[in-house]
């Protein structure tokens, strides 16, 4: 297994920047790299953000909480499982 560096599961990391362009381009596919296959609890999530970030304003900063999910995806395939919020 590869040691994967620490910067990885914060919001400027490379995983978040993925999910992002993956939430731009509604393709959940471009962060899956970094989880491994699609777990049905992240692509819930996923399609949820992408519905409530068309409505825009705040609905929008809600649905980036999408990105809270998927850092305790990566977290616990990369570290063993967290406490999710």
């Amino acid at each position: 297994m590869a040691l994967i560096a620490p910067h990885c599961d914060t919001m400027d990391g490379p995983v978040v920047t993925a999910a992002r362009r993956a939430l731009e381009e509604e393709r959940v596919n471009l962060m899956l790299p970094w989880v491994g296959e699609e777990e049905e609890e992240l692509g819930q999530a996923f399609e949820g953000a992408c519905r409530i970030r068309k409505v825009g304003g705040e609905a929008a900063e809600l649905a980036d909480l999408w990105f809270s999910t998927l850092q305790c995806v990566f977290t616990e395939k990369a570290k063993g499982p967290q406490t999710r919020a």
